[in-house]
């Protein structure tokens, strides 16, 4: 996690999900679940999805996607007020599951971090 940037967090996460993890059924799951919006849509608007991208990333096969969402910053009140996030995804298929490497900012402050993120991404190995 980083400083907060126009009330959203910087936040950048390697995780791995196994083949028997209770929520994707595999990486192509996840890739469906998580590059289109809850109506499986690709958006409208402001908030954007997609495209998946076949990739290859330091020597294996793996996909990328980005998606631009909106997040209200008081959800629970009547406040219209929000903030566009930026997310970049990278999914790894491995043997034994898959690994995600996720990094959300709010939109404006992209750059300014992503090359922090992308200095992970380019040295991760993986199982």
């Amino acid at each position: 996690l980083g400083p907060r940037e126009e009330d959203a967090p910087v936040m950048g996460q390697i995780t791995f999900y196994s083949e028997k993890n209770p929520y994707f059924k595999d990486y192509k799951d996840f890739i469906e679940r998580n590059s289109r919006d809850i109506f499986g849509e690709k958006g409208d608007g402001e908030s954007k999805y997609g495209p998946v991208k076949k990739i290859r990333l330091n020597k294996r096969f793996a996909f990328k996607f980005e998606n631009q969402i909106k997040e209200y910053i008081e959800p629970e009140s009547k406040s219209d007020e929000y903030v566009l996030l930026k997310e970049k995804y990278y999914v790894i298929p491995s043997k034994k599951g898959f690994h995600v490497l996720h990094f959300t900012v709010s939109k404006d402050k992209y750059y300014k971090y992503y090359r922090t993120f992308n200095k992970i991404t380019l040295s991760f190995r993986g199982i």
